[in-house]
């Protein structure tokens, strides 16, 4: 998926493009920010994350959402992002769906989120997203999606 992500609190914020890479185990984000600001290249899987800045420092952690908490200073969903942003509810965690006239989520709480749904597209078969906004009591985080690939 490729697309463009807008993350802000109170007191900060930013915006990047996003390619995000999923495989079945294992997964690859990539974080570009703007005009030289920066940007960062995850790759995890279920038990180890690393995180390689621009400037070619490497982080780790156990989960993806801890590494990039340390990295941004705030607290980025990344793993429920990755079914959020295909539309989906996290796998084995409480959630409260709401469903559009189509059938598809149009907002879900989970996690202590709102996730919202909207302009679905079909893609080789699939029902996804295009746009995903989630939001907690302290974090805003949009997700446009330019275009959706299989392999």
């Amino acid at each position: 998926m490729t697309g463009r992500i807008a993350v802000s609190s109170e007191t900060d914020s930013w915006h990047a493009t996003l390619q995000w890479i999923e495989q079945p185990k294992q997964y690859t984000i990539n974080i570009i920010a703007p005009m030289g600001q920066g940007g960062a290249h995850i790759k995890g899987n279920n038990k180890h994350v690393t995180l390689r800045s621009d400037e070619g420092k490497i982080f780790e952690a156990n989960t993806a959402e801890e590494l990039l908490t340390r990295h941004t200073g705030m607290r980025v969903p990344l793993e429920g992002m990755r079914f959020w942003a295909r539309g989906l509810p996290e796998p084995d965690r409480p959630g409260i769906e709401k469903l559009n006239e189509s059938g598809h989520l149009a907002e879900l709480n989970q996690s202590d989120w709102l996730i919202e749904f909207m302009r679905y597209h079909r893609v080789k078969g699939h029902v996804l997203p295009g746009k995903v906004f989630m939001n907690t009591a302290d974090l805003k985080v949009k997700i446009v999606i330019d275009k959706w690939e299989f392999y």
